[in-house]
């Protein structure tokens, strides 16, 4: 059995798709979800990882980390488990999946389905394969839609969770 428990502190949206898991599979973490509104100092990102660890969450979802390809090295030093970011631009967008050093997965891989908005993050825990999807949807009508057409195709019917901002414009 897995379970899990969400934790929500800040701007904070949640949904799970999550189908049955095997009987004889006992995993259990703790998940969060964060708009950070720009990371990109090492302050925020301290305060950032801070929070995380008070919280005691194994897998966190950010938003809006305004990340760069040059500062992917330093969130991976600072927060010291896995890192997986999809960037936008230094002053808007970018999303990532971060899981705790206590916490790792067997195997990970990840792919940046809309680079800066859509992140899915395959990973597979005690035998049991999952797919951590982080959003962060846009607000204008048309991208908005486009947005959750592509989103709709990516679910797969493994187990899925899913979180991010879906703030409507």
């Amino acid at each position: 059995m897995i379970s899990f428990r969400v934790c929500g502190f800040f701007s904070f949206v949640f949904l799970s798709f999550v189908s049955l898991f095997p009987a004889d599979t006992m995993c259990e973490f703790e998940l969060g979800s964060l708009n950070l509104n720009g990371a990109r100092e090492a302050v925020k990102r301290a305060s950032l990882f801070s929070l995380s660890q008070a919280k005691k969450l194994d897998v966190l979802f950010i938003q809006e980390t305004h990340s760069t390809p040059e500062l992917e090295a330093d969130w991976k030093k600072e927060w010291g488990g896995q890192v997986h970011l999809s960037h936008g631009s230094s002053t808007s967008s970018g999303v990532g999946v971060l899981f705790s050093r206590g916490f790792l997965p067997v195997s990970s891989s990840s792919e940046e389905v809309i680079p800066g908005r859509l992140l899915k993050v395959s990973a597979v825990f005690e035998d049991v394969p999952m797919v951590f999807i982080n959003v962060y949807a846009p607000t204008v009508g048309r991208q908005r839609v486009e947005f959750f057409s592509v989103l709709s195709d990516v679910l797969p019917l493994t187990s899925v969770m899913c979180g991010g901002t879906f703030i409507q414009g």
